[in-house]
């Protein structure tokens, strides 16, 4: 390894690198071709800005895994082939941080694998597939702007965020848009497992130019959706456009958020609860007995028996905390 290498191929500094080194490329464009680069544990990757350095590939598969402990911040990752099968950043394991990151590939942005916290913050996605295409592991995503415009083909949908099997997803402050999906479907925020997903503040939209289906939020999955503030905008030629569609027996619980309350699907045996901007938490009525509270409506056993909304809320005196992160910044 000499400077010469370091300078041309960053690659292999980066893959020569071990726990705890900082590896910082300047500004640049910089080709890896066909090949990717897998960061090892606890190795810092840190570019100019994201406008500045610039990351290049062509090939099929994730050009930037970032292993467990690491950090990638600073850069943009971009595809430049066209068609199905480029994914920009790979994450995995736990303690992960992706920080003023830009991606760009004709399929995902992120994908996800595995288990662990995965942290993004302050970055821009842009895809005509997936920009989250996450199957395991939690995800917290702050202040990021999500832009799946296709179609990739005909066939194709437009999915920002794609939460599936045990991911789970907790988004704060993002701009999430979707865009001409294809025939299938577009739509901005889709479960499709077990594991829940958490959106605070969130701007949704999700249109397409012509009579395909479109929707805001689309739930095919047995595990919860809740969204405390923020809105859902949705728009197709036909008017067939929904901003809330459960198919499932999952939950979707909306917190003082503004959408068209006229385009709601429940189709498929689940639970939509909706609370409009102004409701007052504390008046919240379940089951219309002597008992029903706050606490009722947050831990099931007034509203919705068994099924936990929000399950580590149990008594009244937990409202505080929730109250403090959640419902402060909409209004409630």
């Amino acid at each position: 390894l000499s400077w010469v290498t370091a300078k041309v191929a960053p690659k292999t500094v980066i893959e020569a690198a071990t726990a705890n080194d900082l590896v910082k490329i300047g500004h640049g464009t910089f080709a890896l071709a066909g090949t990717f680069v897998t960061s090892p544990s606890g190795v810092s990757i840190d570019g100019a800005g994201r406008d500045e350095t610039i990351i290049t590939f062509t090939g099929l598969g994730s050009a930037v895994a970032v292993g467990p402990n690491a950090k990638l911040t600073n850069l943009f990752v971009k595809g430049t082939t066209s068609g199905a099968g480029q994914f920009p950043v790979e994450v995995t394991g736990d303690n992960v941080l992706v920080q003023n990151v830009r991606t760009s590939a004709d399929t995902d942005g992120v994908v996800g694998y595995t288990s662990g916290t995965k942290r993004f913050e302050d970055c821009v996605f842009e895809c005509k597939y997936n920009c989250f295409a996450i199957t395991a592991g939690t995800y917290e995503v702050t202040r990021c702007d999500l832009l799946a415009i296709g179609p990739l083909s005909s066939a194709q949908q437009s999915f920002p965020f794609s939460v599936a099997s045990t991911a789970i997803l907790h988004a704060r402050d993002c701009t999430i848009m979707a865009k001409n999906g294809g025939t299938t479907l577009t739509a901005g925020v889709v479960g499709q497992g077990t594991g829940d997903i958490y959106l605070w503040n969130c701007d949704i939209s999700a249109e397409d130019s012509g009579a395909n289906p479109v929707n805001g939020i689309q739930n095919f999955s047995t595990g919860k959706i809740v969204m405390i503030g923020g809105r859902i905008r949705t728009k197709n030629s036909n008017d067939t456009d929904k901003a809330i569609n459960n198919v499932s027996t999952g939950t979707i619980v909306l917190i003082g958020v503004t959408y068209d309350r006229s385009k709601v699907t429940n189709s498929g045996g689940g639970t939509v609860v909706d609370l409009p901007p102004g409701t007052d938490i504390l008046k919240i009525s379940g089951d219309s007995t002597a008992a029903d509270n706050a606490e009722s409506f947050f831990d099931g056993t007034g509203y919705a028996g068994t099924n936990n909304i929000i399950p580590t809320v149990t008594t009244l005196t937990n409202l505080p905390a929730i109250t403090a992160d959640w419902l402060t910044a909409t209004g409630l």
